[in-house]
Formats: structure tokens, C-alpha cells, sequence
């Protein structure tokens, strides 16, 4: 997946999962486990839906093995649950599912730092459910973890992209206007070139047309005004490139 080379990474969880099922039946943790990768890897090509019932599968496995709220495997599973539901845009049945993630983990709030903490699905939806400020303080979490990878990773540039779209909802143009730029520069700047397998990535193309999207409208919103002078921007042109 790492290498978007989805096409193999589906025959591999599949055949992994099939081996786990084969052995330890349905109703295993070692299946459960298998099965939330291949969630991951559904997630990844942008089937979202499927990804869902396999999360939710994953989900009821670990419930009805007696795994505990506090297990960092049914928090994994949860959370490809949350994403499918941010991905297909229900924000408000997404929000709960996260909720009790943090909740759940709450007396490993190291798991819950190092995995789960900064999750950019969680911070879309809150987003998209007007809680800016508890939004702003997940992005902040997840801007401090991709930074370590560099300025031009793909997920910085995300992050970036969605504090953007916080500061704009907390009326800050000027500072959703810098972190568009920085998003955009990062984003724009990978391989044009395609193949049969990395075409197929859906999952990071969604994050991606939704921020430019909102770069785009806030390009759109400061046209004419004296931010757009400050800025020194020619929004045609940059609207056009973007």
C-alpha cells in the first residue's frame, strides 16, 4: 500500500484473511485483525462503502470475542469505520464513533498519541460539524507528527490544507490563505505521471481535491479585497493553476 501498489496489496490481505478464517474460523481475534487490513486497503483504492460493512465486520468480530473497549486493535477497527463514514460525508454519524475511540482509550493515552490522536477524518468532520476549535486542536496534534516526515509529505501538506479550512471557519483569512499556499506547493508538486496502480489511490485524491476545492473558494472570497493585495496574489492565475 505504502508503494500504491494496490492491485497486489488487495490479493495479499485477501489471501492472508482467507488463511486466517481457514484456521482460527470466524469468530478470532487473528481474523479481525486480518480483516482491518484489508479494510485498510479497500479504503485506500476509494471504496468507500465496502470499506465500511468490512470495518464494521472487523468491529463485531472483536466485540463478540470479548475484546475490552481499551484494546488499541478494536480502536484501529473503529477508526477505518469513522473514515468510510467521513469519506461518504456523514460527519454526524462519524463524530460518535471517534468520541468513543478517545474515550475508550483513555487509560492508554500513550497508544492513543502515538496511533490515533491527530486522525485527519475526525478533524474533517468536526470541521464539517462547525467544532472548529476542537478541530484546530486535532490538527495540531497531527501538523507536529507529519512534520517530523518533512514539509513536502504528502500528509503535511494535508494537514496544512485542513488547518486552512479551520482558521478560514474561525474567520482568520490571512492565516487560511498562508497555509493554502503551503498545502497547494506540496501538492502540486508530484509526479504528474500515472500507472494503472497509483491511479487507482482514490483515498489520498479525495484529501487532495477537498482542500484544493477550498483554496480554490478562498481565492474566490478575497478577490477584489485588500488581503489580496497584501498578499501579492493574481487570483485568476492561481485559481487557473490550482
Amino acid at each position: 500500500v505504502r508503494q500504491e501498489r494496490l492491485i497486489e496489496a488487495d490479493g495479499s490481505a485477501r489471501t492472508a484473511l482467507l488463511g486466517a478464517l481457514s484456521k482460527r474460523g470466524r469468530y478470532s481475534t487473528h481474523t479481525a485483525s486480518n480483516l482491518s487490513i484489508l479494510t485498510y486497503v479497500i479504503f485506500e483504492q476509494g471504496r468507500f462503502v465496502e470499506a465500511e460493512t468490512l470495518a464494521r465486520a472487523a468491529f463485531d468480530i472483536y466485540q463478540k470475542t470479548g475484546v475490552g473497549a481499551d484494546s488499541l486493535l478494536l480502536a484501529v477497527a473503529r477508526t477505518w469505520l469513522a473514515a468510510s463514514l467521513v469519506a461518504q460525508e456523514r460527519w454526524q454519524e462519524a463524530l460518535p464513533e471517534y468520541e468513543a475511540i478517545r474515550a475508550g482509550m483513555a487509560g492508554d493515552p500513550q497508544s492513543y498519541q502515538k496511533y490515533l490522536a491527530g486522525d485527519f477524518g475526525w478533524a474533517v468532520a468536526l470541521l464539517r460539524t462547525g467544532n472548529v476549535n476542537q478541530a484546530l486542536e486535532v490538527l495540531k496534534v497531527a501538523l507536529e507528527r507529519s512534520q517530523r516526515l518533512g514539509e513536502k509529505y504528502a500528509s503535511t501538506a494535508q494537514v496544512r490544507g485542513l488547518l486552512g479550512m479551520a482558521y478560514a471557519a474561525g474567520g482568520d483569512r490571512q492565516r487560511a490563505l498562508g497555509e493554502c499556499a503551503e498545502a497547494a506547493r506540496a501538492l502540486l508538486d508530484r509526479s504528474p505521471e500515472i500507472d494503472e496502480e497509483s491511479a487507482s489511490r482514490s483515498a489520498q485524491d479525495h484529501f487532495r481535491r477537498l482542500i484544493l476545492e477550498f483554496c480554490i473558494g478562498l481565492l474566490a472570497d478575497i478577490r477584489g479585497t485588500p488581503l489580496e493585495r497584501e498578499a501579492g496574489i493574481d487570483t485568476p492565475a492561481e485559481t487557473f493553476r490550482l
